[in-house]
């Protein structure tokens, strides 16, 4: 009796084995795991930071042959589109960026002034920019 059980489990892992085989490649043929291109940023820039707030992205500051930046520019998925945004004050790379309350502080980063010591503020929903103790509204 014990025989037939080993001789049953021997016809039944390989089948089991295929199914999963078969499985994992319709599962591979879905699309997922691909890139997919989607719209260029308007301005090209390397070591810029990067958010998302409400599920649009935003590219804030960095550098490009022109030099440091202060463009921020937002990613809406749904449109595929970027737009402009208020640009951050200071030009700066090497940023860092953490999101609270909705609002990105941009913290740091260096330009051919050096390292900077600076935090500055944006609310993507009102388009406020608070820097310092000051605040100024971009448009």
């Amino acid at each position: 009796m014990r025989g037939k059980g080993i001789l049953k489990a021997s016809f039944i892992m390989p089948i089991v084995f295929a199914i999963i085989l078969l499985l994992m490649q319709i599962a591979g043929a879905s699309g997922e795991g691909e890139w997919t291109a989607k719209a260029p940023m308007s301005t090209a820039r390397g070591y810029f930071q990067a958010e998302v707030i409400n599920g649009k992205i935003y590219a804030i500051g960095g550098r490009n042959n022109q030099g440091y930046m202060i463009s921020v520019e937002e990613y809406n998925p749904v449109t595929n589109r970027w737009t402009a945004k208020a640009p951050i004050p200071t030009p700066r790379q090497a940023l860092q960026t953490e999101v609270i309350g909705g609002k990105i502080y941009a913290i740091g980063g260096v330009n051919g002034s050096g390292t900077l010591p600076l935090v500055e503020v944006y609310d993507p929903a009102t388009e406020l920019l608070f820097f310092g103790i000051g605040m100024v509204l971009l448009m």
